[in-house]
Order: C-alpha cells, then sequence, then structure tokens
C-alpha cells in the first residue's frame, strides 16, 4: 500500500487531511512506543543490578583479571560487558537477567512493548564501520562480521569520531537502534589489525565476547589519551556546577573527589558521570525525590548510561 502524504485526504474517509485526523494518532502511539520503550532500557539495567549485582560484578571483576585489561581501558570494558552479561550470562537456573525481567513484566505492559524488549536477548556484540552520516547524531553503519546495515542514532551529546570503528551491543528500540549502554571506538587505521588478530586466535565475538573485547581494546592506548577530555574531573564537576543546586553539587564534588583518588580515569563522555553524581547525590545521600530519566535529560544523557554509571559508583562507595 502506498504511504498515505500528509496533505492527502484521510483513508479514514473523514473528508480532514491525513495530517489534521488520523495521522495525530499514529504519531502520538509512534511516541508512546518509543517512551515505554526507554523506560524498559533503564529498567532492565535497574532490575539487573538491583536483583543479580552480585553476580555480575564478580563476573565481571574476574575477566578484567583474567585478560589483565589495563586500566586506561577498565571502565569501557566493564561497560561493555555489563551490557553483554544482562543479555547473555547465567546468573540464576541457566538464564539471563533478561530472561527474569521479561517475566517481572509480562502481563504489565502490551505485547508489542514486550517483543520489542524480548529480541535484545538475540542481541550480540559486534564490531560495525561507519558507511555514512545520515545527520547530526545518527550514522549508517555496518557490521564487519555479516555485512549487515543498520541506521543508528547516537546522543547528540556523545557521537563517535568520523572514521572509527565501534565495538558493542545494538539494540532496536520500535523506531531506530541504538547501543545499548555503551560502545567502544577503535582508531580507523587499528581496526583492521584488530579483526585480523581475533581470525588468527580464533576467537568468535558471539562465542567468547570478553576475551575478544579485551582484544580489540588492546591497542586502544593512544587512542583514549586522544579522545580523552582535558582535566576530566574538572569537566565532570563544571557540568555538575552548570546544573546542580548547590548543596547537591557539594555532596557530589565530595563523592567524585573521593571516587578518583584511587582511580587513573580515562573520560571519553563526563555527560554519565556528571548525571550520575547528581542522581546519587540526591538520591541518596540528601534522599530528595529525582529520577533518572530527568536527570539523564538535564545533562544530555541516556537514562541507562546514568544508571550503569550510578551502580559503578554505588558499589565502589560501598
Amino acid at each position: 500500500m502506498n504511504k498515505v502524504g500528509r496533505n492527502e485526504p484521510c483513508p479514514c474517509g473523514s473528508g480532514k487531511k491525513y495530517k489534521s485526523c488520523c495521522h495525530r494518532s499514529v504519531t502520538t502511539v509512534q511516541l508512546n512506543k518509543i517512551v515505554e520503550v526507554s523506560r524498559h532500557q533503564e529498567g532492565l539495567a535497574k532490575f539487573a543490578f538491583d536483583h543479580f549485582h552480585e553476580e555480575m560484578g564478580s563476573q565481571t571483576r574476574n575477566y578484567i583479571e583474567k585478560y589483565k585489561i589495563g586500566r586506561d581501558d577498565e571502565q569501557t570494558y566493564a561497560n561493555l560487558m555489563v551490557c553483554w552479561l544482562m543479555f547473555h550470562s547465567d546468573v540464576k537456573d541457566g538464564r539471563s537477567p533478561i530472561v527474569y525481567y521479561l517475566k517481572e513484566q509480562k502481563g504489565k505492559e502490551q505485547p508489542e512493548i514486550l517483543d520489542i524488549i524480548a529480541d535484545w536477548e538475540k542481541c550480540f556484540p559486534s564490531v560495525y564501520k561507519m558507511v555514512s552520516k545520515v545527520n547530526r547524531n545518527t550514522f549508517l553503519l555496518q557490521d564487519v562480521m555479516t555485512d549487515q546495515e543498520y541506521t543508528v542514532e547516537f546522543n547528540s551529546e556523545i557521537l563517535p569520531h568520523d572514521g572509527t570503528g565501534l565495538a558493542g551491543s545494538i539494540i532496536y528500540t520500535g523506531e531506530h537502534y541504538e547501543f545499548y549502554i555503551d560502545f567502544a571506538e577503535i582508531p580507523q587505521g587499528e581496526l583492521q589489525e584488530r579483526l585480523d588478530a581475533l581470525t588468527d586466535m580464533k576467537i568468535n565475538l558471539k562465542d567468547d565476547f570478553p576475551k575478544a573485547l579485551q582484544v580489540l581494546l588492546s591497542k586502544q592506548e593512544k587512542a583514549a589519551d586522544e579522545d580523552a577530555v582535558p582535566q576530566p574531573a574538572d569537566r565532570v564537576l563544571s557540568l555538575l556546577k552548570e546544573n546542580a543546586s548547590e548543596e547537591i553539587y557539594n555532596e557530589a564534588e565530595r563523592i567524585w573527589n573521593e571516587w578518583t583518588k584511587a582511580r587513573n580515569l580515562v573520560i571519553r563522555k563526563e555527560q554519565p558521570y556528571a548525571a550520575a553524581l547528581h542522581y546519587l547525590a540526591t538520591k541518596d545521600v540528601l534522599n530528595e525525590s529525582a529520577t533518572q530519566p530527568e536527570v539523564a535529560k538535564r545533562y544530555g544523557t541516556s537514562a541507562s548510561s546514568l544508571s550503569a554509571k550510578y551502580r559503578q559508583l554505588k558499589t565502589a562507595l560501598n
């Protein structure tokens, strides 16, 4: 069936133009779907950390130790591992966190939304190269393993550098694709070398992602130095100062200084850190009400990225 133009008569027979009639309902339904799926991105991460924090944390730490992940790469490695573990780890009775999350949501959510979330379980991490730039925050990417192409949307404040390879897990949100939680950038000049190393070592991304990710990140030290924001701790605190009250800022600054004192962080994306600090100081220290989507929006990041950093902060400080 041909697509109905906005100014054409509405197919329902009302006599009105499509844009003034049923198009509004379609747009509202699409918007509601986007909002619901976004809510579940955050909800899944929160559910996984609330119920399987020890199991996932233990597995991540074991992999970091086993593959001797350098401190500069540790944060990115942990973020991508958390995503992989939510979809594919054995946390209880041979099942992954997403299986238990779907079970909890059954009967509470529309089947159409649950179908979208259920498809994430089939999502495996891969490596992607840029084909073209669709607009400022949307890129056409090609999976280097399957040659399949995806139109992927990024947060406008956290865009990949032109030409870099990207590693991570892409999920479908009902309207577009996006990386779940985080992605790693691989310098263009090193991408093929890293892929060749995987082939030579007979490492399969799907079956042995923890080891594959170590190989993909193994030559990123230089790239990390180039991409790092100058004086990252100051940049995070500057964002907080711009967006938080004095009371929240003072608590967040104290937490941040305590957390960074024992860590040599290389921060590519300061927004999730600032948002997580704001949320932690507000909710856990000052006992004031705040929602992750609300705080994430203020800092131009996603609720799922905020949630991941929030859990890392809480774990480190406990």
